[in-house]
């Protein structure tokens, strides 16, 4: 009797590890092939979640200006705002290689923006770096990291 359960289990495992390894399959293949990015912010307190859906719109305008770079469009990447998300999954979802996922926080007049780009196709952590600015450079703020992240891009082999 344990060796037939035994067995239905074993058997069981297999097979769900075979769906499993077509489930992350199709997810890969899902995945972009071209220089494309997402970016998606979330706010880690209260000024932060408003900063996250002010001003990610702007890093992903700034980076948009590099013809060899597509940014995937406003409308899709709403869909993700403030959820913890797997680089993976979200880059096939949004249809692009590279995922550029920030944590901003907010207060007494400072901005931090904790931004890590992740290759969609292995979830792989490319590149990190941390912005910080203050009120009075704040519409700054968003071409400096658009800048960072096209430079990163640039160099990454696809």
């Amino acid at each position: 009797m344990q060796t037939i359960l035994f067995q239905m289990l074993r058997r069981a495992a297999v097979l769900a590890a075979l769906a499993l390894s077509f489930v992350v399959t199709t997810a890969q293949a899902q995945v972009a092939t071209d220089r494309s990015v997402a970016v998606l912010l979330t706010g880690v307190n209260d000024e932060g979640v408003h900063a996250a859906a002010t001003y990610w719109t702007n890093i992903a305008k700034s980076i948009s200006k590099e013809a060899t770079i597509r940014v995937a469009d406003d409308a899709s990447v709403e869909a993700f705002a403030n959820k913890t998300l797997v680089p993976q999954e979200a880059a096939a979802a949004l249809k692009v290689r590279f995922v550029i996922i920030g944590a901003v926080t907010a207060g007494d007049h400072n901005f931090k923006f904790d931004l890590k780009m992740f290759d969609g196709k292995d979830g792989k952590q490319v590149w990190a770096s941390i912005f910080l600015s203050d009120e009075d450079n704040i519409l700054i703020a968003p071409t400096e990291m658009g800048s960072a992240a096209i430079t990163q891009l640039r160099a990454l082999t696809l």
